[in-house]
């Protein structure tokens, strides 16, 4: 069953539960619905939680003729294909979004259900007239701060907050591509969940298929990651993308550093033959006749079912024994 809107807002903001993984096809389709849908697959085989793509209007987000023009115009994502894949998203059985450039992209997406979350991109942080129509639907939002400082996040959440108080999620990002190891920073997700109290995730735009599961160890309830069907591929997100092996491995890893990170409370977790094999008592180290008065001389410390623990050693020392006991023998309570 796909989740919806509530599904993954509990999701995201529940650390008892999976983090949120979402496959970023972004323009990586290459203008072809055929290879859209290989790259659903795809992300559906690694266990990803979403699948997600880019509508944008190159027109409407640089100036025309300009480089940045000729890079995007030709990745530009038809819009038509929108109730086309949400629909294949929804028969393979996995949730699908988008990150909206424009408000006409937000009006979209919510006319053919594709808005089940909504993601900000960061150089759109800035975009406050986006960020509020996008609040309007009232979907968990993922807000991408690659380009932002803290007062651009803060102003970011305060605009969700005063259109609707839709849930949000902020993800750390580094906007270069791909990011050397050395510029990721992952701490910073742990500041910016205590500066504002909201969940945190990881847009990985580094070439690692490890540090996602680093992220999650830091606390990310959110995990993107661009994905290919080959680096070699034409266009300009492809190389630093994971191809599906790589893509498949890294939810595995995430799942398994979940599995590990377990809960807070210290306490045995085995059966009582674990715990006889882990306790330490008190044992006669030579041989005690009644009457003697205890000192360390006498007394060891070993691996022993029951008896008295090492941390009472000062209660015991100074008192009298009852009875004999040879050598090696478990000194308990009512000896004394």
């Amino acid at each position: 069953m796909i989740m919806n809107a509530s599904d993954i807002a509990r999701r995201v903001a529940d650390p008892a539960q999976p983090s949120f993984v979402i496959a970023e096809i972004g323009s990586n389709h290459n203008c072809s619905l055929d290879i859209a849908k290989q790259m659903i697959d795809v992300a559906v085989d690694a266990g990803c939680d979403a699948a997600k793509f880019q509508i944008f209007d190159a027109a409407k987000l640089v100036p025309l003729g300009s480089y940045a023009y000729g890079v995007l115009h030709p990745l530009e994502m038809p819009r038509d294909w929108v109730p086309i894949l949400v629909d294949y998203c929804d028969r393979a059985g996995i949730v699908f979004c988008a990150s909206p450039f424009d408000l006409e992209a937000v009006d979209l997406l919510e006319r053919h259900g594709g808005a089940p979350l909504i993601k900000i991109a960061s150089p759109e942080i800035h975009d406050l007239p986006l960020i509020r129509r996008a609040a309007k639907l009232n979907v968990p939002m993922l807000i991408s701060t690659g380009m932002a400082t803290m007062d651009d996040i803060r102003i970011a959440l305060d605009c969700v907050a005063e259109t609707s108080g839709a849930p949000v999620a902020v993800l750390h990002c580094v906007s270069l591509y791909p990011a050397a190891l050395e510029h990721v920073h992952l701490r910073m997700m742990t500041d910016i969940a205590a500066r504002f109290s909201v969940p945190v995730g990881f847009s990985d735009h580094s070439m690692s298929a490890i540090l996602p599961s680093a992220a999650v160890a830091l606390g990310a309830r959110v995990i993107e990651k661009h994905i290919t069907l080959d680096r070699a591929m034409d266009g300009p997100d492809h190389n630093f993308a994971l191809e599906p092996h790589d893509l498949k491995a890294m939810v595995a890893a995430i799942r398994e550093v979940e599995a590990a990170l377990g809960r807070t409370v210290k306490e045995p977790l085995y059966g009582v033959e674990k715990i006889e094999l882990n306790n330490k008592a008190i044992m006669s180290k030579t041989a005690i006749a009644a009457g003697t008065v205890l000192d360390e001389s006498m007394l060891t410390v070993k691996r022993i079912p029951g008896g008295i623990r090492p941390v009472d050693l000062d209660r015991v020392l100074g008192r009298t024994m009852k009875v004999a006991v040879p050598a090696d023998r478990l000194i308990t309570w009512d000896m004394l």
